[in-house]
């Protein structure tokens, strides 16, 4: 890999390093201490090294805008991020969860403080424990953060599926079975409601 022309980006202050195989910003801390004495025509001699650091900037970029677009779990981040291609790369697993462990600890990532949202909003409508345990590990939650989470909050499933037939007054009796079976409610927990009991 030869080296032909660095520049500072002005948008992110980051270093850009030109090759004859590409562009690769890296931050500028990492440019000063691994390729600043680098002249036009030098031959980079750690040139997986420049990919790796360009790799894991992307990486925390692509991390913070995912986090920044909404709810995501850690599992699910460390998932998506894998499987997008850097620099005619993939990230390494290792790469991704040492950028996503530092973010974790400065706070941007909070999986139990996500779960509580999500089961919040989830039985605002309605939901039943099957179908807020599927949609939980379908995000990416972990089966023990789903566990406690849940025993934190404790929902009254009863009321739930109590108010669910509340709002459906007219619905004959096997419907109703159907809609909450649906909703993810036990059979136990539908068939009491439905009784009555």
């Amino acid at each position: 890999m030869i080296f032909k022309k660095a520049y500072r980006k002005e948008k992110t202050k980051d270093i850009a390093i030109v090759t004859d195989q590409g562009e690769y910003p890296i931050w500028e801390k990492d440019f000063e201490k691994y390729f600043s004495n680098l002249l036009p025509g030098d031959s980079i001699r750690n040139s997986e090294e420049l990919v790796m650091l360009a790799v894991r900037r992307q990486i925390k970029k692509s991390a913070v805008k995912k986090i920044a677009a909404g709810n995501i779990t850690r599992n699910a981040l460390v998932r998506r991020i894998t499987r997008e291609r850097m620099f005619n790369v993939y990230p390494e697993k290792v790469e991704v969860e040492y950028v996503v462990d530092k973010l974790e600890r400065a706070g941007f990532i909070n999986d139990s403080a996500y779960a509580r949202r999500f089961i919040e909003t989830a039985t605002s409508k309605l939901w039943g424990e099957y179908k807020i345990r599927a949609a939980m590990r379908e995000r990416g939650f972990k089966g023990e953060d789903i566990d406690a989470s849940l025993a934190d909050i404790s929902p009254d499933w009863y009321s739930l599926a109590s108010q669910f037939c509340e709002e459906h007054p007219d619905e004959p009796r096997e419907s109703l079975f159907r809609k909450l079976q649906a909703r993810g409610f036990s059979t136990t927990i539908i068939t009491d409601v439905l009784d009555g009991e």
